[in-house]
């Protein structure tokens, strides 16, 4: 669980996850988020509906391990 303003946060096991809730799991703001995925140190959201974009939380995942265990993603 991710507790952050008081607001808890638990990532989903599957599917997709939204960037309001992303910046809570990460603890940084939209701006770095974005500022992330121009530079290449976070992959890309995806489409997931007509006016939605989103996260597959097994590629976050992969992602908040590779950087645990020191490594690039």
């Amino acid at each position: 669980m991710i507790e952050k303003s008081g607001e808890a946060y638990v990532m989903p096991t599957t599917g997709f996850i939204r960037a309001s809730n992303l910046v809570k799991v990460l603890g940084i703001s939209s701006p770095t988020l974005y500022r992330w995925m121009d530079t290449g140190v976070f992959p890309k959201s995806v489409q997931i509906g007509p006016k939605a974009t989103g996260w597959n939380v097994d590629v976050v995942r992969t992602w908040i391990d590779a950087r645990s265990s020191g490594g690039a993603a």
